[in-house]
């Protein structure tokens, strides 16, 4: 399970995908979206994934997350990322 401290290593990252989700129209772009910014910071997706997961439900896992995030909606999560 994700820590707040591995997940505060990954501030950065969460701060350019919430810069780059007003560009997502669907859940695939938004998973590609997360995918491509761990794998070009040198991160594994998994792990992006997975603090994803840690910020939005406090979990390690859930629902799809590209769908998820667009249903509680892309302004909010934009918050909540860049909150980290």
């Amino acid at each position: 399970e994700e820590t707040r401290e591995e997940v505060k290593e990954l501030k950065p990252l969460f701060a350019q995908i919430a810069e780059s989700l007003d560009n997502c129209k669907t859940g695939d772009e938004i998973q590609q979206l997360i995918f491509e910014t761990a794998k070009s910071n040198e991160v594994k997706p998994k792990e992006m994934f997975l603090a994803c997961y840690a910020v939005l439900l406090g979990k390690n896992r859930g629902p799809k997350l590209g769908s998820f995030i667009l249903a509680v909606g892309i302004n909010r999560v934009k918050t909540l990322f860049l909150s980290v």
